[in-house]
């Protein structure tokens, strides 16, 4: 008798290799998905290079001091960054109570054999239902909202001082294009004045300036364009930079009318994150109390045998769970944080002190340097008179390096006047 020829798998063996090639083709199928989108991502960045490169050379734009405020507000990284941190904060704020919302669970196990997937089985299969339920205590949510509370003020705080000190470097960069300005109208008067003597010394010197100018305004376009957010155009400073004389309008340095208000709020706020540390050391030492709802498998196949779940299966259970403190450690943690918080609070008033003091003595700093720069601008409109201009080109040199340290003291007013900064971020 002539018998068939055996095949070379049995059935249930090429049941589980057709299992098995197709989890190993699902995990091609995942890595060919990581590379494909990998390659997506390569093709944008390369599209986006090439429409850079297209893009003409950039012109020069003239920017004010409301319409630099404005896109600074808008484009700055650092102050998008900030203003994502206050968003963070509020949504933390908002999901304190949702946190307390129960959860359900729905779990499937499966306990295969190496037969049962031969036969396309999945083998003894359960489904389980389950959930945990929070019942928060009135100290414990008080210590969540607390946290998330402080959260969300901190980022406000940080982001409006943030934008202070943005503004600051905008004063800088626009005092830095005026004299910039003033240097180019010189370096066109010298070279008009040697146009006809192009071998002359003081053509090559007109030269030079105008080297040298050309490669500031280039620094300053970056540093305004990074400022910015926006390398599009070659930005220039123009008009309208604040006039700040805080010798003739004296800040009320007590705190009246608002004056360092925003710094103050930080300095309360270091306090309260201190407080709330304190209390969540004494909220961790509370018992724990959560209920737990279990029931039987909702659905199981077991030895070829299904059943469904019951209702009267279901079983709700709590624990309540405290641990001693017998060694003392917790009552070691607490008093290292007193004094961690002890030495920040010291910390802090120290900080107060040393801000007052730095403000009386500029108060008075700020008068005698306007007092001598008076002064200096009397002698130089005096040799310019006398066409002295080799010794009133010196004393505008010292006049221009008192204005700096004028605005420096001027603008260390400024940031803490805050009626003077909008409200908004």
């Amino acid at each position: 008798m002539n018998f068939p020829p055996a095949p070379l798998f049995p059935a249930r063996r090429r049941a589980a290799a057709r299992l098995l090639a197709g989890l190993g083709l699902g995990l091609l199928a995942g890595c060919a998905s990581d590379a494909a989108r990998l390659a997506d991502h390569e093709a944008a960045a390369r599209q986006r290079w090439r429409e850079l490169s297209a893009v003409p050379e950039r012109t020069v734009a003239v920017l004010d001091w409301d319409e630099a405020g404005r896109r600074l507000a808008a484009g700055n990284l650092k102050l998008r960054q900030a203003r994502e941190a206050v968003r963070a904060g509020e949504e933390a704020v908002r999901q304190v109570p949702y946190n307390y919302i129960p959860e359900l669970s729905l779990n499937a196990f499966a306990y295969p054999t190496v037969r049962t997937l031969g036969d396309g089985r999945l083998g003894d299969t359960y489904l389980f239902l389950g959930g945990i339920v929070s019942l928060p205590d009135p100290v414990r949510y008080r210590a969540e909202a607390l946290q998330a509370r402080l959260q969300f003020m901190t980022a406000q705080v940080d982001a409006a001082l943030l934008r202070r000190d943005l503004e600051v470097r905008l004063y800088h960069l626009f005092r830095r294009g005026e004299r910039l300005g003033r240097t180019d109208a010189e370096a066109n008067a010298l070279a008009r004045l040697t146009a006809s003597r192009p071998d002359a010394p003081a053509a090559a010197q007109a030269r030079e300036l105008a080297r040298r100018n050309r490669a500031d305004w280039a620094a300053l376009e970056t540093d305004l364009a990074e400022l910015l957010g926006d390398y599009t155009r070659r930005w220039r400073p123009g008009a309208g930079r604040p006039e700040l004389d805080y010798t003739a309008h004296a800040p009320a340095l007590d705190g009246r009318d608002g004056f360092a208000a925003l710094h103050l709020t930080r300095a309360a706020l270091q306090l309260l994150a201190l407080d709330a540390q304190r209390q969540g050391l004494l909220t961790a030492e509370w018992p724990q109390l959560s209920v737990l709802l279990t029931a039987p498998p909702i659905y199981q196949r077991s030895a070829g045998r299904e059943s469904y779940l019951s209702l009267g299966d279901l079983r709700v259970s709590g624990f309540v769970s405290y641990g001693t403190d017998f060694r003392g450690t917790r009552a070691l943690v607490r008093t290292q944080a007193a004094r961690r918080s002890e030495l920040a609070r010291h910390e802090l008033d120290v900080g107060l002190q040393a801000a007052m003091t730095r403000l009386r003595d500029s108060l008075g700093l700020l008068g005698e340097l306007q007092a001598r720069r008076a002064g200096l601008h009397a002698a130089e409109s005096a040799l310019q008179r006398a066409d002295a201009v080799g010794e009133a080109a010196g004393l505008r040199q010292q006049e221009e390096e008192l204005t700096d340290e004028i605005d420096d003291l001027n603008l260390s007013f400024w940031v803490l006047d805050d009626p003077r900064w909008p409200t908004t971020t």
